[in-house]
């Protein structure tokens, strides 16, 4: 209740299921996967943080807790540039490569 509080959620903004679906990372059979989906999925596929303002309002206000929370958590990091506010704005999906993993 006390997360609730601080972030201001509100008891209606769990009504009506989920707006979007967030992509965290992929691999390249998962590009392929995303691209066949666009256009065919029942809710919207979010890569790139600035296609959230494409969205309708209660998409944009769940995003926008979702930023805040994530931002509340950071400000429990050890060190001082991972405490920076905003990181859901900045990033964008990673996308596994054969042999590791690139930004």
């Amino acid at each position: 209740m006390l997360l609730c509080a601080c972030l201001g959620v509100r008891a209606g903004d769990r009504a009506g299921g989920v707006p979007y679906a967030r992509v965290l990372a992929m691999s390249e059979r998962g590009r392929v996967v995303l691209r066949q989906m666009r256009g065919g999925s029942d809710l919207p596929v979010i890569t790139k943080p600035a296609q959230i303002k494409k969205l309708n309002e209660r998409a944009q206000r769940i995003f926008a807790l979702e930023c805040a929370a994530a931002d509340l958590y950071c400000l429990a990091f050890a060190a001082a540039e991972d405490r920076r506010a905003g990181a859901l704005w900045r990033g964008s999906p990673f996308v596994l490569r054969k042999g590791g993993a690139e930004a």
